[in-house]
C-alpha cells in the first residue's frame, strides 16, 4: 500500500476534527445580539375558551409580532418563502455558494445589484443584527448564518424567520401580516395570498396590496411563474387570480372583539404581558351577543342621552368571567367610549336593597316582618327620604313585597333599624370595596343606593345568592383554580330566601305590575335600580347557573329624559339569560325552614278571619304570632291597624280603623317628633328631600300650617303634608283662628 494512501484515513480524521471544532467554536462563540433577539417576545394574542381569537395586544411601541409554530403554518406558505427566498435552504450551512456564484454572474452581466445571493438564515442574521450594506456587511451576516445554523435546527431557524419577518405598518411575522393583508388567520389562507405575502417583505411600501394593488398583482403573477409554484399548485396562470386576491384584501388593523376585557385583565395580571398566547375564560359568543345587545338599545334612546351601556355575564359556579363590555362602543371618541363601565363607580339606586334585605333576614326579620309603607320621620343624625318612586304609600307590607317591589320607604325604615354602619360593614364583606372610601358620608340614603359602587361589584355580589350565600371569585383565565374556601356571607336560607323573593312575580306587582320582561319561563331573578339623577339605569339577573349585569347611560352624568328606565337594562339580561338558561333548573327550597300560612295584610298566622292568606317559608325556629289586623264582630270582619297607620288612613281611601284616636276633639302631631335632628344629603336632589308632617285628630275648623311664624299652607282634611327640606331650625304650628293646636321643633343640619 502506498504512503499516500495509508495517510488517508488520518487526513480524513483530521478534517473531521477540524469540522467539529468549527462547529463547535461557531456554536458557542459568544453572540449577545442572540439572546436580546430572542427575548424580544411576542404580541399577546388573547384567546376565549374555545380558542377563538380576541384580541391581539402589541409589544411597547405598537409592533405586532405573533409566534406561530413552525407545524401550525400552513405548508403552501412555508413552501412559497423557501421557493421565493432560499430553495436550496435545507441543503446548505447558511451560506449558498451556489447562490453567490449566480448572484456575482447576474450583477457582473447587468452592471448593478441584481440578487444578493441572502440565504433564509442570512436575512434572519440581519433581523438580529443590522450591520449595514456592503461587501463586509454581507461578510458579516454570512457569519451570522454560519452560527445560526451550528445553533438551531433548520426547522427552528425558518419559524423564527417566519415569525420576525418584517411586512411594514409595525407588523411582523406571517401570522400577523396575514390579519392585516387579507383579514383572516393563517389557516384559511388561498395558495394565491401565501404567494403574495412573500412579494411584500422584499418591497413593503411598494407590494402593499390595499396600497397598490397593480404592483403587488403583478409581483405576485411573476412570482408565482418563476418560482414554479403556479403549475406545481396547480394554479390558474393568469393575472386575473392574483387581481381578486388583491381586490378582497382588508385592513385589519388589530382584532378587538372585547377592549375593556382585555386592559382589565392585563391590569389585573401583568405578568401576562409578553407572552405569545393567554387562553380566557371568556366565551366569544356570549360576548358578542352582550355587545349587539347593549349597542342596539343604546342607538334606540340616544336621542334620550343613553350613549353608553357595560355589562358582565359570570358563571356561579366556576367564577368564569363570559363576557364583559366595558361600554357600547370603543372606537365612539365622543361618548368617552373608551372609560370602562364595569368598572367605573356611580350611584346604583334600588340595586342594594337584596344586600339591605339579606342582612335583615340575618338578623332575625323573616319574610313576613312588616314594614310600614308610610311617611315617616327619620329624624336623628341620618337622611331622610320620605316617598316612594312613585310618592304613593302602600302601609303595611311584608318584607318580601317591599323588596319584590323595591318600595322606599320600608327600605329606609329597614336600614334605621339595622343601623348604616352595620349595612356599610356588611357591604364590605360581601366584596364591595368601594364603600370604604364613603364611610363617613354614608346615611339612611344608602338604602336607596346613593353610595357609589361598580357593576363589577354589583354582579359579584348578586352571585352571593344563587351561590347559596358564598361569595364569588372571578375567574379570567383558563386553568386558575376554582375558589372553595370562601368565607359565607349569608345563611343558606337568607340566600336562597332572596333568590325566592326576586324572582317571586306575584310579590313584585305592587311595584313593577305585570313585568313582563321579568317573567321568564325559565327559573330567574331580577333586581333593577336607577340612580337618583336619572343617569344611570341598572339591572341585575341570575339563574341558578349564571348572573348577568347590566348598567346604561352616559359617562358625562347627564340625566337621561324621556321614559327610559331601568326595564331597558333588565330587557338585556333577560335576553342574555335566555340564552344560557338551563331548563329545569330551579332556586332551592330555602333549608332548615317551614311552611306557614299566613295573613296577606298582617304577616301573622292566618286566622278564620283573615280574608285573604298565603304561603310563605320561614325559618324553623321563627316564632310567628296570629294575626291581630282582623277581628270577627257582630258586623262581619273588621280591619283594625296599629296606631302609626292613622294618617295613612285617614286618606279617604282605605278600610279599617286603628286603635288611636285623638282625645278631647284635640289634636296631636305625630310626625316629626319634637327637637328631632335631620339632615341634609347632598347627593340626593331637593325635591326628594322633605319632612313629613302628620297630625291625629281634627276640630271641626279649619287649620293652617305656620313655619316660623309665617303661614304657609292649610292642613289637609288627611292630616298629613310633606314639607320641604332645608337646613335651620324650624318652629312648625298647627293653628286655627287664633288658637294654636299643636306645636313641633326640629332642626335640619
Amino acid at each position: 500500500m502506498s504512503r499516500t494512501l495509508k495517510g488517508w484515513p488520518i487526513a480524513l480524521g483530521s478534517a473531521v476534527l477540524l469540522a467539529l471544532f468549527s462547529w463547535l467554536l461557531l456554536a458557542l462563540w459568544p453572540y449577545p445580539e442572540l439572546g436580546a433577539f430572542l427575548s424580544s417576545g411576542y404580541s399577546t394574542r388573547v384567546v376565549d375558551r374555545r380558542g377563538e381569537l380576541v384580541e391581539i395586544v402589541p409589544l411597547p411601541g405598537g409592533v405586532r409580532r405573533e409566534h406561530t409554530p413552525l407545524d401550525r403554518i400552513p405548508a403552501t406558505l412555508r413552501e412559497a418563502f423557501v421557493a421565493a427566498e432560499d430553495r436550496h435552504f435545507f441543503g446548505h450551512p447558511g451560506v449558498d455558494p451556489l447562490a453567490i456564484v449566480r448572484a456575482a454572474r447576474q450583477n457582473r452581466a447587468g452592471q448593478r445589484t441584481v440578487s444578493g445571493a441572502s440565504t433564509i438564515t442570512m436575512q434572519l442574521a440581519r433581523m438580529i443584527r443590522r450591520r449595514g450594506n456592503g461587501m463586509q456587511a454581507k461578510m458579516g451576516e454570512a457569519w451570522d448564518a454560519l452560527r445560526l445554523e451550528a445553533r438551531f435546527s433548520k426547522r427552528r431557524i425558518l419559524e423564527l424567520y417566519l415569525d420576525h419577518i418584517p411586512f411594514g405598518s409595525q407588523v411582523e411575522g406571517v401570522t400577523s401580516a396575514a390579519r392585516l393583508f387579507f383579514g383572516r388567520p393563517l389557516s384559511e389562507l388561498r395558495p394565491e395570498e401565501a404567494i403574495l405575502l412573500t412579494v411584500i417583505p422584499r418591497r413593503p411600501a411598494l407590494y402593499d396590496p390595499r396600497a397598490n394593488p397593480e404592483r403587488a398583482t403583478e409581483a405576485g403573477f411573476r412570482l408565482s411563474e418563476e418560482s414554479g409554484l403556479g403549475q406545481r399548485w396547480n394554479l390558474p396562470r393568469t393575472r386575473e387570480a392574483f387581481a381578486e386576491r388583491v381586490r378582497i384584501a382588508s385592513s385589519d388593523d388589530g382584532v378587538q372583539r372585547a377592549p375593556h376585557f382585555v386592559r382589565f385583565l392585563l391590569r389585573r395580571h401583568p405578568e401576562l404581558v409578553g407572552r405569545s398566547e393567554v387562553v380566557t375564560t371568556m366565551d366569544l359568543r356570549l360576548q358578542e351577543k352582550l355587545d349587539v345587545e347593549i349597542r342596539n338599545q343604546v342607538w334606540a334612546y340616544a336621542a334620550q342621552r343613553m350613549t353608553n351601556g357595560a355589562g358582565v355575564v359570570l358563571d356561579n359556579r366556576t367564577g368564569d368571567l363570559l363576557a364583559y363590555v366595558g361600554s357600547a362602543d370603543y372606537a365612539d371618541v365622543e361618548n368617552e367610549g373608551q372609560n370602562d363601565g364595569v368598572q367605573a363607580t356611580n350611584q346604583p339606586g334600588s340595586c342594594l336593597k337584596p344586600f339591605l334585605y339579606a342582612l335583615a333576614l340575618e338578623r332575625g326579620f323573616s319574610p313576613t316582618t312588616i314594614l310600614p309603607d308610610i311617611a315617616q320621620d327619620f329624624g336623628g343624625a341620618e337622611v331622610y327620604v320620605p316617598v316612594n318612586f312613585n310618592r304613593r304609600f302602600n302601609g303595611p307590607v311584608r318584607l318580601r313585597v317591599a323588596l319584590a317591589s323595591s318600595l322606599n320607604v320600608p327600605a329606609v325604615y329597614t336600614l334605621q333599624r339595622l343601623g348604616v354602619q352595620a349595612f356599610a360593614d356588611f357591604l364590605l364583606a360581601a366584596g364591595f370595596s368601594s364603600i370604604e372610601s364613603q364611610r363617613e358620608s354614608l346615611g339612611v340614603g344608602l338604602a336607596l343606593g346613593n353610595a357609589e359602587v361598580s357593576l363589577w361589584e354589583l354582579a359579584r355580589g348578586f352571585a352571593i345568592f344563587p351561590r347559596g350565600g358564598i361569595p364569588l371569585s372571578i375567574r379570567m383565565l383558563d386553568g386558575e383554580p376554582v375558589s372553595r374556601g370562601a368565607e359565607r356571607i349569608v345563611s343558606p336560607y337568607t340566600a336562597a330566601e332572596i333568590c325566592r323573593i326576586l324572582s317571586d312575580q306575584p310579590s313584585r306587582f305592587l311595584g313593577f305590575g305585570s313585568a313582563r320582561t321579568m317573567n321568564t319561563d325559565y327559573a330567574a331573578m331580577f333586581k333593577t335600580g336607577t340612580a337618583n339623577q336619572f343617569q344611570h339605569v341598572w339591572a341585575l339577573g341570575a339563574t341558578p347557573e349564571y348572573t348577568v349585569g347590566i348598567w346604561m347611560g352616559n359617562f358625562s352624568g347627564e340625566t337621561i329624559i324621556g321614559k327610559t328606565g331601568s326595564g331597558i337594562p333588565a330587557r338585556v339580561a333577560a335576553d342574555m339569560l335566555a340564552g344560557i338558561a338551563h331548563g329545569g333548573s330551579a332556586f332551592p327550597v330555602p333549608p332548615d325552614s317551614r311552611t306557614v300560612t299566613v295573613c296577606v295584610l298582617s304577616g301573622g298566622l292566618a286566622t278564620d278571619a283573615c280574608p285573604a292568606v298565603v304561603q310563605e317559608t320561614v325559618p324553623s325556629t321563627a316564632e310567628i304570632a296570629p294575626c291581630t289586623y282582623h277581628r270577627r264582630t257582630a258586623r262581619g270582619i273588621e280591619t283594625v291597624y296599629p296606631p302609626e297607620y292613622a294618617a295613612w288612613l285617614r286618606d279617604g281611601r282605605k278600610e279599617g280603623s286603628t286603635e288611636d284616636e285623638a282625645v278631647d276633639g284635640g289634636i296631636e302631631v305625630l310626625q316629626p317628633a319634637n327637637d328631632a335632628v335631620f339632615f341634609w344629603d347632598p347627593s340626593i336632589p331637593a325635591s326628594q328631600q322633605a319632612i313629613s308632617l302628620e297630625v291625629a285628630g281634627r276640630p271641626e275648623e279649619d287649620l293652617e300650617i305656620w313655619i316660623n311664624g309665617r303661614p304657609w299652607g292649610p292642613l289637609p282634611r288627611s292630616g298629613s303634608a310633606i314639607l320641604p327640606l332645608r337646613r335651620g331650625d324650624f318652629v312648625v304650628d298647627i293653628r286655627g283662628g287664633t288658637r294654636i293646636w299643636g306645636e313641633v321643633r326640629f332642626e335640619v343640619r
